[in-house]
């Protein structure tokens, strides 16, 4: 009888990316939802909140800091060049799903 086999202490790369996009279509209705709204109520608080909270856990999960943030005005070749090194980084540091994996879940 085969031993249990251990956890693991970080999500594969292709769930980090199923994640990532469904955030981002989380982001958009979030943001969609907001337009006109008073953010100084309890519901414009609540998806303050929760934008912030899904953009922490999104760089959690992907190996960048907590409160990393990219911004989507403009930005130097530079600037640009250091956002993709820190997520090109993070993204890396995440374990690739093997097919024994695949069989095993």
């Amino acid at each position: 009888m085969p031993g249990r086999k251990k956890l693991r202490r970080e999500i594969y790369r292709t769930d980090f990316d199923e994640i990532e996009y469904r955030a981002q279509l989380l982001e958009i209705a979030i943001s969609k939802a907001s337009i006109g709204m008073n953010h100084y109520t309890p519901h414009g608080e609540a998806m303050m909140q929760l934008r912030k909270d899904l953009r922490k856990a999104i760089n959690v999960l992907g190996n960048r800091p907590p409160d990393y943030h990219r911004h989507n005005g403009h930005m130097s070749p530079d600037e640009g060049a250091w956002h993709m090194e820190i997520e090109r980084k993070g993204r890396e540091l995440l374990p690739v799903e093997t097919d024994e994996d695949a069989l095993d879940g």
